[in-house]
This record gives structure tokens, sequence and C-alpha cells, in this order.
């Protein structure tokens, strides 16, 4: 008797792990069509209101430059969002995988890739009212993946800019001979304690009651980039303190100049 229990609980067990596992798969399906949805159908429409208009304005004629570069630029932005959206949905998938992402490594400055992240969100953190300084000691080389310091970097800083209630942020690197250190500081509300502890889960965005503390896919492959280039990313927070997400990662071994 004692063995069938054990057996029925080992039983028991499995089909909730299947369950978990067909409820992660329909999250993730449910994802996809909420997050590619959302960008296109703005996109769709753009595309054809434009061609309504150059339709209407100009039959037979040149459209003009100054007319047709503005609108050009906003489709282009949508777009933009859309594979941005996809590309990480890939991710999401590729690190789910038992292969996991692929690293692409190499001698970078990280405080070259961090000042380029900062400047291209310069205009995404004046619209938001949010001073943005970023203080580094110079050249931080390290032997990693660009891109994925990219966007690690950029997905703290996109948080940041949404949640710090326009206040300033702080993006600072420090080395250390081993080890290199990125942090992003925001001045707003902080974050909930109930919430620290599932901040980096999987699909925290798709709880509505969540979107203010959880945010979203982003922390999550910024964590599990940070992992698979050995590094950690850590969260220091009080509520109406700000809050301070924490990037360490090993600088690895520097190939010397040829």
């Amino acid at each position: 008797e004692a063995g069938e229990i054990s057996q029925l609980a080992e039983l028991q067990r499995k089909i909730a792990q299947l369950e978990d596992g067909v409820a992660a798969r329909d999250d993730l399906i449910g994802l996809i069509g909420h997050e590619l949805r959302n960008p296109l159908s703005p996109v769709f429409l753009q595309a054809n209101h434009l061609l309504a208009e150059v339709k209407k304005k100009f039959k037979g004629g040149a459209v003009p430059t100054d007319w047709l570069t503005p609108r050009l630029d906003l489709f282009l932005r949508g777009l933009d969002r859309l594979l941005d959206r996809l590309n990480r949905l890939m991710d999401v998938a590729a690190l789910q995988s038992r292969a996991g992402i692929a690293l692409v490594e190499e001698d970078v400055d990280l405080s070259e890739v961090v000042a380029e992240v900062v400047g291209s969100l310069a205009r995404e953190a004046a619209a938001a009212s949010c001073p943005l300084t970023l203080t580094s000691p110079g050249m931080v080389p390290g032997h990693w993946d660009r891109i994925r310091l990219e966007q690690i970097a950029g997905n703290l800083l996109s948080n940041a800019i949404r949640y710090g209630g326009g206040a300033r942020i702080e993006v600072e690197i420090q080395a250390s001979p081993t080890d290199a250190v990125l942090s992003v500081r925001d001045h707003g509300p902080g974050i909930a304690p109930e919430v620290q502890s599932t901040i980096f889960d999987r699909f925290e965005q798709v709880n509505p009651r969540a979107q203010r503390g959880g945010l979203g896919l982003g922390l999550w492959i910024a964590r599990r980039l940070c992992q698979a280039m050995g590094g950690t990313i850590s969260l220091e927070s009080q509520p109406g303190q700000g809050a301070a997400f924490v990037v360490t990662l090993p600088r690895g071994v520097i190939q010397p100049d040829e």
C-alpha cells in the first residue's frame, strides 16, 4: 500500500509538470499573438492610410518629399517596434530551448556599448521627463557578446524610463580586474516588496495586475542573457525610493593586440 501511494504521488507530480508545460506553451502562444498584433495593427492602418492619401492628393504627380518623409518615418518606427518584439519572442524561444541561446563573444568595451544605448534612448527619456546621466571609468574591455550587452542595457534603461515616474535615471559602470558592473538606477516610486520576488519571472507582464510592478519580458530576458555570459543581475529597491538593477559580468580573457 505504501508503494502504491508513492507511485500515485509520483504520477501526480508528473501530471502537474505536464500541465505546467502546457500552460507555459499556451502562455507563449497568447503572448505571441498579443505582442505581434498590437504593433502590427497600426502599421497596417498607416500603410493603408498612406496609400489612400497618395492616391487622393497626388494623382499621377510626384509626391513632395517634405510631405512623404515624416509619414514614412512614422511607418518605419512602427515596423521597428514590430521587429523588436519579434526578436524578443525569438529570444524567449531560444532561451527556453535545450540548446540555449548562441553567443558570439568578442573583445568589447562595455562603456562604449552602454554609451551608444544611452544615446539611442535619450529622446525617449526626454519625452518621459527623465534626466539621464552616464558615469563610467573610461574603457572597460571584456570578452562578451556585444549584441546581448546592448539588449541587457537597453531593456534595463527602457524599463527605468517607463516606470521611473519622470525622475532622473543614473547609469553607472564600474570595473574590477575580473568583473564589470552595470547599474541602472531610477528615482521613481520603487517596486513593492511583494512583487520583487517575481520581478524576473517569465510572462510577468501577462498579468494585468502586475503591469506597474512586473516589468515584463525584458527583465526575464536580461537575467537569462546575464546567466548565459556567466553573470548575475539583482534588484535593489525600496517603495518610494526608486529601483536599481545591477548587472555583474565576468570580464573573461581579453585577447592581446596582434
